[in-house]
């Protein structure tokens, strides 16, 4: 039954003369004692309703129409044509009182109507009610309608088109936009003619929206990538209105912003995902990056602050909060920028793993007994190079000393199938980094903490010594902790200076970035490591607070000891093998690039607002590519061009080397579900590598174009 048509409302006040559509009609009727139909009567020019119902009964006549034989006229007789049934002994009869004479034609449905409702015992004490068999409740329903009328015939693609808008997480305005837009249903000039309503509007913009909307039909999970086409379609059309109607330029780059920025606002509205940005591909006038949801962090634990604040460790103005990648520390109040340094964390030496790095060991806290198997093994390590080896014994020893800080702080540790060590990759996620050289030294390393602890973890070593490490990926794994959160530092206690390799809690959740807000420094006096943020830096509330791991190293020594790498390393390089050099002193004047080559930075007041081209990426090949520069010659268009043709010539030779391209690269990334962290973490390297080398060429582009002026 349609929706807006009350056939079995109960009240006089019913409609008359209404036009529905003829598979709209149906009525039923039902009580506690009689499960089945009262009455359905068909003919092919009348159908009558008739229910028993209290006082009366009403009769409804539906004809055809004649201008549109699809549609019935549904007329309601505002006065009893059926009387109450009589009782006899207690039992009730049918007594039918017609208001006129039945013509010839209407005997015959007399009769079968007589004959289909005297089976039918009637109740007098039994209240009738309404029955909407189109739903499995009986209650009536918007939903239950639309499927009703929803022919079989309809295509699965464009039934699944018309229900994806409101199963998408998106505001139901957006939805209803997104509806009227696949069903062509927005107020376009075509369809305005199309309802006798003209308009100054352009040609329908359906046609190009949907070209970029074939995820809505397809079998697959699409809904991050609706969710943002949605997002920007409804951005389009908003500033196509804003110039028909208010003569306001189009500006592709603010519709891109305005999508941006509706996108985020339903994530956060949303509570549920976070946003991350991802160089995906580039042009010459700048790069190209796109927005996808990730999961929110979480805040942590609370016994992970229990932990530590009993023993006196403090955090100001900060939250640690974890996530898919591990811990990480966020501003929990905007901080304005000052003169001078403001501490944020607080952690006294008690509760770090202290290992001096030169003869004699010296240990803080003194938690090993001389007489101790594990003093031997550290003992027997090489001064020089075996930091990690030494560390990671120290690690193991405190996770076994009972009532330790660490045994309880090890739990908030990423475990082996967590930690991004290459050290506890295998040979065939080696391969996967395409790099022959990093691989080598991986494997060297992988070989060295085997044969360490092959050579002290034997079947004749103590039982002490064993449980440590029952087998060489448990040591593997202390060791890549060590080697990725181990602080090298000159510390002092009491009288003595001391340079010393230190795990320190809280502090190694802080994670990396080439431009952090934060720095470590030394208290003697309190014998505390404070975290402070950098002077004159403005800090917004929920920014990560960062420090920088190693200055001047490569992607391929953080993949060593860190197992990540960015795309965005000032510190990367590229080995040219040609004679060709490019003017120093012009390529980064184009690019913005102030200082010394060893202190190279992107100088915003030169550039424009809103340029983001420049990057690490940029500062790292203004160092990494083959250059002259003479104050006294100035270069020559020419020849400037030809040699940012040859380096460019060079890098995609270097990229067709590679195995995979770069796209290929992120859509394995984006279809991995099951993958080891330490496959992730190869194939992000040779991605980087790979969108640093494409970045390169990009910066030759518009030196090349740019050199003129």
């Amino acid at each position: 039954m349609a929706s807006s048509i009350p056939l079995y409302q109960p009240t006089n006040t019913l409609f008359s003369n209404t036009q529905v559509p003829i598979s709209s009609l149906f009525v039923f009727l039902q009580s506690e004692s009689l499960p089945n139909l009262v009455f359905f009567l068909n003919s092919s020019k009348v159908r009558a309703v008739a229910s028993c119902g209290d006082p009366v009964t009403r009769l409804a006549l539906v004809l055809k129409t004649e201008h549109d034989p699809s549609k019935l006229r549904l007329v309601h007789h505002h006065f009893p044509c059926l009387s109450l049934p009589k009782l006899k002994k207690h039992l009730p009869r049918w007594d039918f009182k017609w208001r006129r004479n039945l013509f010839d034609h209407e005997s015959d449905l007399a009769v079968n109507f007589m004959e289909e409702i005297t089976s039918i015992t009637i109740q007098r004490h039994v209240k009738d009610i309404m029955i909407w068999k189109a739903d499995p409740s009986g209650v009536y329903s918007t939903k239950s309608a639309y499927k009703l009328l929803i022919t079989p015939s309809t295509p699965a693609s464009d039934v699944r088109t018309s229900t994806l808008p409101w199963k998408m997480k998106i505001p139901p305005k957006a939805a209803a936009f997104t509806w009227r837009l696949l069903k062509d249903r927005l107020p376009t000039r075509a369809n305005l003619i199309r309802r006798s309503v003209m308009g100054p509007l352009p040609a329908s913009l359906v046609d190009h929206f949907l070209q970029f909307c074939d995820g809505f039909g397809a079998e697959i999970n699409h809904s991050s990538w609706c969710g943002w086409w949605v997002a920007l379609t409804s951005t389009i059309w908003q500033h196509r209105n804003l110039l028909i109607f208010q003569d306001k330029p189009f500006d592709s780059l603010k519709v891109m912003e305005d999508a941006l920025f509706l996108a985020w606002s339903w994530l956060k509205a949303r509570g549920k995902v976070g946003l991350a940005w991802v160089f995906l591909e580039g042009s010459t006038r700048g790069a190209l990056y796109f927005l996808y949801p990730v999961p929110l962090l979480e805040p942590a634990d609370p016994d992970f602050y229990k932990i530590g604040y009993v023993r006196s460790m403090r955090a100001y103005g900060v939250h640690f909060k974890e996530g898919p990648d591990g811990f990480g520390v966020y501003a929990s109040k905007d901080v304005e920028p000052l003169r001078r340094a403001r501490v944020v964390m607080e952690i006294p030496l008690e509760l770090m793993l202290t290992i001096s790095k030169k003869l004699p060991w010296m240990f803080f806290p003194d938690i090993i007994p001389l007489d101790h198997p594990i003093f031997d093994i550290i003992n027997s390590t090489n001064p020089e190079t075996d930091w990690d080896l030494r560390l990671a014994c120290l690690l193991l020893y405190a996770f076994d000393c009972e009532g330790n800080f660490w045994q309880l702080y090890g739990d908030f540790l990423p475990s082996a199938d967590e930690c991004t060590s290459l050290l506890l990759a295998s040979e065939e996620e080696l391969l996967e980094l395409q790099d022959s050289d990093l691989a080598s030294t991986i494997r060297k390393q992988q070989q060295r903490a085997l044969e360490f602890w092959e050579s002290n973890w034997h079947s004749a070593a103590p039982l002490k010594i064993k449980r440590l490490a029952h087998d060489p990926q448990r040591f593997a794994w202390a060791v890549g902790i060590a080697q990725s959160r181990c602080i090298n530092m000159q510390t002092r206690i009491g009288a003595l200076n001391q340079e010393a390799n230190m795990l320190i809690p809280y502090a190694d959740m802080l994670n990396h970035s080439f431009e952090p807000n934060c720095f470590f420094h030394w208290r003697f006096k309190d014998r505390m490591l404070e975290v402070l943020i950098n002077a004159g830096q403005r800090i917004r509330k929920g920014d990560e607070m960062t420090v920088n791991y190693m200055s001047t190293q490569k992607n391929d020594m953080f993949m060593q000891r860190y197992g990540f790498s960015s795309p965005v390393n000032p510190w990367d390089e590229i080995k040219f093998s040609g004679n060709a050099r490019i003017h120093l002193d012009s390529f980064v004047s184009i690019f913005h690039i102030s200082g010394l080559p060893e202190e190279y930075y992107h100088n915003n007041c030169l550039s424009n607002a809103g340029d983001s081209f420049v990057d690490g990426a940029v500062i790292a090949a203004a160092r990494t590519l083959p250059s002259w520069s003479d104050g006294d010659v100035p270069p020559i268009p020419s020849v400037e061009r030809k040699a940012a043709k040859e380096l460019q010539d060079e890098c995609q030779k270097m990229l067709a080397a590679f195995a995979t391209t770069s796209k290929q690269d992120q859509k394995l990334l984006g279809s991995m579900t099951d993958a080891t962290r330490t496959l992730e973490a190869a194939i992000k390297y040779r991605l980087h590598r790979k969108l640093f080398m494409e970045k390169v060429i990009q910066a030759l582009e518009m030196y090349q174009e740019q050199i003129l002026f």
